[in-house]
């Protein structure tokens, strides 16, 4: 701090100190800091405190000078609380230092991204998937467990056919569910990141049927429903079969 006194400046310097007025340690620091990370990033600690020696728990647990001695950098592989402290004869402990890493859970197909239903996170499917049609930021896509839509900008461009490679993400939810009751929808990947374009495996071609034989095959699958009259405009149809009465 530079304080101007009698027309010279004086530089003052400020330390942390206890309640007993004995200078304290300062808290450490976290590279990265704390947040949504991949599997296998690296976090290193640092204190400003010269010759302070650091301390850490990855537990949840508060750190003590005789929990772990920092001696490099930490792997995070899955969702971890860091907790540090900083030590140093003479001077009071540092303040406990935290920082919470996310990882986002691996799963292997669509159909257990969509069982995970992880709205506050963002899993990453490791199996390929093909692109089935895309418009705009939404992309239909299957890989043979599930359908679903990719809303957002995946910073590819797919035709039918086209290989997703396993790596992508993003987070779960569900397109027009009745907010009262929760019912209908489909699922979506939201905000979607690792998104890469393999070779085209040849189109996909849609479950053939009638209306009379119709199930109803699984949200936004690509059905052709053969033999039948389609009336209406807009947004709103009715299909009917040609062999059924007026």
């Amino acid at each position: 701090v530079t304080n101007k006194y009698n027309a010279q400046f004086q530089s003052l310097t400020y330390v942390e100190a206890s309640a007993s007025g004995v200078e304290s340690v300062a808290t450490p620091t976290f590279t990265p800091g704390a947040g949504t990370v991949e599997a296998g990033t690296k976090v290193s600690i640092a204190c400003a405190t010269e010759g302070a020696s650091i301390h850490y728990t990855i537990d949840g647990t508060n750190p003590t000078a005789q929990s772990t001695a920092y001696t490099g950098e930490i792997t995070i592989n899955e969702t971890t609380t860091v907790k540090a402290i900083a030590v140093k004869d003479g001077m009071e402990n540092s303040a406990v230092a935290s920082a919470k890493y996310v990882v986002p859970a691996s799963v292997d197909n669509i159909a257990a991204f969509i069982a995970l239903a992880d709205k506050s996170n963002a899993p990453t499917v490791k199996g390929n998937a093909k692109a089935v049609y895309q418009k705009g930021n939404n992309l239909i896509m299957t890989d043979g467990s599930a359908w679903i839509m990719a809303y957002g900008s995946t910073g590819q461009t797919y035709v039918n056919g086209d290989v997703i490679p396993g790596g992508y993400s993003g987070k779960y939810d569900i397109y027009g569910q009745d907010n009262t009751t929760k019912e209908g929808g489909y699922p979506e990947i939201v905000s979607p990141t690792g998104f890469t374009k393999g070779s085209n495996e040849g189109e996909i071609k849609p479950i053939e049927t009638t209306i009379d034989d119709f199930n109803g095959e699984p949200m936004l699958s690509y059905i052709e429903i053969k033999n039948v009259d389609v009336a209406g405009s807009g947004r709103n149809f009715t299909a009917s079969n040609p062999q059924d009465p007026e």
